[in-house]
C-alpha cells in the first residue's frame, strides 16, 4: 500500500501519513480500486453515450494546496 510505503519512508505510523494526506482530499477519504472500476464500467455502458472529453476526477476532491 502506498501509505505504509510512503509512512515507513517518512518515519511515522500509517495512521499518523494518512491523516495528514487526508488533510488534502475534501471527503476526507480514500479512493478505492472499485469505485475507480465504477466509474469505468459506467463510462462503458449505454447510460454515458454523450460523455467525451472531459476530465473525470475520481479523487474525493484532492485541493494539494494549504
Amino acid at each position: 500500500m502506498i501509505f505504509e510505503r510512503c509512512a515507513k519512508e517518512a518515519g511515522v505510523t500509517q495512521e499518523e501519513y494518512e491523516k495528514e494526506a487526508l488533510r488534502y482530499v475534501s471527503m476526507r477519504t480514500k479512493i478505492e480500486p472499485e469505485e475507480l472500476a465504477d466509474t469505468v464500467y459506467f463510462l462503458g455502458t449505454d447510460t454515458a453515450p454523450h460523455i467525451t472529453g472531459v476530465l473525470l476526477e475520481v479523487s474525493g476532491g484532492s485541493e494539494w494546496e494549504e
